[in-house]
């Protein structure tokens, strides 16, 4: 009887933690959400972005929304008073989902050229797209450093760490 339960859990453990397919409505909450964020984005819509960032960085690094919108409207106006344009920001399909625990979660990359004078820089991040509520809505967060610690990523869930690519007249100088 002990072996019966310990097969179970253990059964339990392997469904509750693969992967998953979207229906069509959960699909397109997904897609639709990709889209918006990378509008966002490009608008420097720092408001609205604080509204799309996942509840659980939120809590453990801002505190609040507001203090997201802070620190999105600082960085925007760096960008202004250093004289970087935002060329483009270029959002990719999504990752396979995977379930964990309570969420719904996958990777999309995310690429944001910056241009000043003749630099140009070509950033390739990676969001976590995470759904709380079976695939209904869906909020991001950053998988860099210790963003990627406080997050409960998936195993099988592979993220690329964040390339980045500069280029001076169009000659790449460097690259990490």
């Amino acid at each position: 009887m002990k072996n019966f339960y310990l097969f179970l859990i253990l059964l339990s453990f392997a469904f509750g933690n693969a992967q998953v397919k979207l229906n069509q409505h959960q699909e397109n909450a997904l897609n639709l959400q990709i889209q918006n964020i990378q509008k966002l984005f490009i608008a420097q819509d720092y408001r609205s972005l604080a509204n799309t960032i996942s509840p659980k960085i939120v809590k453990y690094v801002y505190n609040s929304k507001d203090s997201v919108t802070i620190g999105l409207k600082f960085l925007f106006d760096e960008l202004k008073t250093k004289g970087v344009n935002m060329d483009q920001v270029i959002a990719g399909a999504h990752s396979q989902i995977f379930k964990t625990k309570n969420e719904l979660q996958c990777s999309v990359q995310m690429t944001t050229i910056l241009k000043k004078d003749t630099i140009k820089t070509v950033s390739e991040a990676y969001l976590l797209m995470v759904s709380n509520d079976n695939g209904k809505n869906w909020c991001f967060s950053l998988t860099d450093g210790f963003f990627r610690d406080l997050l409960d990523i998936h195993p099988k869930l592979i993220i690329p760490e964040r390339k980045l690519f500069v280029y001076d007249n169009g000659i790449l100088t460097n690259n990490e």
